[in-house]
């Protein structure tokens, strides 16, 4: 697994942006995740990405309003509290609450809804303040918006507000550890900095197994820890940053459930779990392997059904010409899927390691790896197909919940 792209492109972004960084240091918690993708020419989704900012909707308007209510309420409770933000890994959640902790987190769940405890600091953070300048940003684009010092002293202004209004919140609530899925988008980076100016801990847990050449919302690691999947992979990444940050990755243990998802009297279906495909050159690519993929296997099995990842499921041309190779597309639950399928082959992604820790036979294809692939997983060509054998029952990982304690303050 190589993640020389990430020192790479790294040591250029520093040296291009340090001096925007010592003018405007609030105004770059929040440019900074994306103006590192606009850095690699990737402009389209740096736009994209600053946008989901300023998204609006009476939904997420209520739901800022009631949290108000509730940190005005919750800061008469005197006791200390950890503030969850980890949507993916919410069994965390329910075993800290059992072990006697006082969890603030927002939880989607309609029973928790109305739980005082049920707060989202990541919501409330820049709400409906910097619609504005952000989009002023849209309309002009990255860089000559970073060039305006109107614009960007007026955005520094505005975060640093916000960084003060979080730090007071994060008093008054008596919050002593943040865990959180992410440290770089702007909310998070704010959550991060306002920690930090407090002491309180800020814990990350990676949110699927590193495959990103590029360390992409991972490094540079500011946070107190950062949890991986492997060790394997902690030993990887650790030689490709610094000093500084490899004492801060670790692994405790696998963060999800291991769930049983093999007692399931599945059919002889195969789950193809395809990982973000960008480029119309890898997306026709694709289309060839899985049509040779579907000749070699439609013999033996009953049906093929094709998992996109998230981030491609409204790609309508793509999802089409998937459709035309006869398998079936699915948007269900992933846990569904696993259970469904005798076998699990694809690219090199979270969800195929999530099969392959639950002793799935699971492959990566090798046609089909574009960037890295996953070293703890098998690899098979397409023409070997017919030669796939069950892996070996592997050694149940350790689990992270009970180890996450040992990081609570």
């Amino acid at each position: 697994m190589d993640f020389s792209n990430y020192q790479k492109y790294n040591s250029e972004y520093e040296k291009k942006y340090n001096r925007l960084f010592a003018l405007y240091p609030y105004a770059m918690m929040v440019l900074d995740e994306s103006l590192r993708r606009h850095h690699r020419g990737l402009k389209i989704k740096a736009i994209n990405d600053i946008k989901k900012i300023i998204k609006y909707s009476i939904a997420k308007h209520l739901i800022v309003f009631i949290s108000y209510i509730k940190i005005f309420l919750l800061r008469y409770d005197k006791r200390n509290k950890v503030y969850l933000h980890i949507p993916r890994f919410n069994h965390l959640s329910r075993y800290l609450k059992r072990k006697g902790y006082i969890i603030i987190n927002r939880n989607n769940n309609k029973k928790d809804m109305l739980s005082l405890n049920n707060v989202s600091l990541r919501e409330i953070i820049l709400y409906n303040k910097i619609n504005r300048i952000i989009n002023q940003l849209v309309e002009t684009g990255f860089d000559r918006f970073i060039s305006s010092e109107e614009h960007m002293n007026q955005l520094n202004k505005i975060v640093k507000s916000e960084l003060e209004k979080t730090i007071n919140i994060i008093k008054k609530l008596k919050i002593t550890t943040i865990i959180s899925e992410g440290e770089s988008p702007p909310q998070h980076r704010i959550m991060l900095e306002a920690a930090k100016s407090l002491g309180v801990r800020y814990v990350v847990i990676a949110h699927g197994y590193v495959t990103n050449s590029y360390l992409d919302t991972i490094c540079p690691i500011r946070s107190d820890y950062l949890f991986v999947w492997t060790r394997q992979q902690k030993d990887i990444v650790s030689k490709y940053i610094t000093e500084r940050e490899k004492i801060k990755i670790r692994y405790e243990g696998y963060p999800k459930i291991i769930s049983n998802i093999n007692n399931y009297n599945s059919k002889k279906i195969v789950l193809l779990i395809l990982s973000l495909v960008e480029s119309d050159e890898k997306k026709k690519k694709t289309i060839n392997n899985i049509k040779k993929l579907l000749l070699r296997i439609d013999k033996d099995y009953e049906s093929t059904i094709i998992r996109l990842h998230p981030l491609q499921w409204k790609d309508e041309g793509f999802i089409k010409d998937l459709k035309k190779t006869g398998a079936v597309v699915s948007f269900d639950n992933s846990i569904t899927d696993l259970k469904k399928a005798k076998i699990v082959l694809g690219m090199p992604s979270s969800l195929l390691f999530e099969a392959y820790c639950n002793n799935k036979i699971a492959y990566q294809i090798k046609e089909m790896i574009y960037g890295n692939e996953i070293p703890e997983i098998p690899i098979i060509k397409i023409d070997d197909i017919d030669n796939i054998k069950i892996n070996k029952k592997r050694e149940k990982q350790k689990s992270l919940k009970k180890e996450i304690i040992k990081y609570i303050v």
